[in-house]
């Protein structure tokens, strides 16, 4: 009882600094004119565009006490690699970085938890049960925590997609985690979510704060830590199947790695207040312009559709999990 006690008040407490962290973040953003344009409105207001330090801050602080009181090894996984990718993140969001030293930077956060143990080398899939990948899984570690965070940042594209698109695989990963006794991992994800529900109050539509690379990047790398220490990797795939398959349109349609500069031309165009699916054959092809492509939609429209998307996939990871264990 006095688990759960303590574990209501770590998320309301972090729902409650995220908020106030926000609000502070915005006001710092605005006195050192570290702002971006909403494109995807008609007059383009300018945007604090740091507000994710506000969860970056909540996070690593109240996941920090909950591994103190839970005496919990797994500093590397929800503490160092977070803050490392939140770290990348900010140094992109203050000079954009190159975008093939961008991915080659995001393998980082992943040597911690390599270096210190952090893992399992033998994930459960489903119809084959526990597989022993002992001197691959560690690259398989790396490799995770780059993808991940590429994948979650690139949906972080209207106001409220992050949070949207990325709460439902941390809610299928915070009762996984539980039901497997996992109670850190669960932990972990629950402070998370309530950390970006407080940040969504202000960026949602229409936003007054962007979570900028450093929020993404933190989200992603949580989601990777979680995945690989509660060992629900495959379940963590196919819950961000959505995340994973727009990063590779992207990179298909746009033919590698580019910045957002090398772009001919935006793959979404305004109708007044509505998002349209762009006609140009050289802009990228991402969920978003697949979303409008049949007639304009409101921001907020595409961004619950998303949110619907990611649901169904994390619905269908739990199914996922279900037949590693049964069968």
């Amino acid at each position: 009882m006095g688990n759960i006690v303590f574990i209501v008040a770590l998320f309301f407490s972090s729902f409650i600094l995220s908020q106030l962290l926000t609000k502070l973040m915005i006001r710092i953003s605005f006195s050192l004119g570290l702002l971006g344009r909403d494109v995807h409105k008609p007059n383009q207001p300018l945007v604090p565009r740091i507000g994710g330090l506000a969860v970056v801050i909540t996070y690593l602080t109240f996941s920090g006490v909950a591994l103190l009181i839970f005496k919990s090894g797994l500093v590397a996984s929800f503490l160092i690699a977070p803050a490392i990718a939140a770290v990348i993140g900010f140094i992109e969001d203050l000079r954009e970085l190159n975008p093939l030293l961008k991915p080659i930077m995001l393998l980082l956060p992943g040597l911690p938890v390599v270096l210190l143990g952090a893992y399992e080398p033998r994930p459960v899939l489903p119809f084959i049960g526990q597989v022993r990948i002992t001197i691959l899984y560690p690259l398989l570690v790396l490799v995770a925590y780059t993808v991940v965070t590429n994948a979650v940042n690139s949906l972080d594209v209207i106001n409220g997609s992050l949070v949207l698109t990325s709460t439902p695989p941390l809610v299928m990963l915070a009762g996984i985690s539980a039901i497997n006794g996992r109670i850190d991992s669960s932990v972990a994800a629950m402070i998370l979510i309530a950390a970006m529900l407080g940040f969504l109050r202000y960026n949602w539509f229409p936003a007054r704060a962007f979570s900028g690379n450093a929020g993404s990047n933190l989200v992603g790398a949580v989601i990777a830590g979680i995945a690989i220490s509660s060992r629900l990797e495959v379940a963590a795939i196919i819950a961000l199947i959505p995340h994973i398959m727009n990063e590779f349109y992207i990179l298909v349609s746009m033919r590698g790695l580019k910045s957002g500069k090398q772009l001919r031309s935006r793959p979404i165009t305004l109708s007044g207040n509505l998002l349209s699916s762009t006609m140009s054959p050289g802009a990228p092809l991402t969920i978003v312009r697949m979303l409008a492509a049949d007639r304009p939609r409101s921001e907020v429209e595409i961004a619950i559709y998303m949110a619907a998307i990611s649901a169904y996939a994390s619905i269908l990871a739990v199914f996922t999990q279900i037949l590693s264990q049964v069968i």
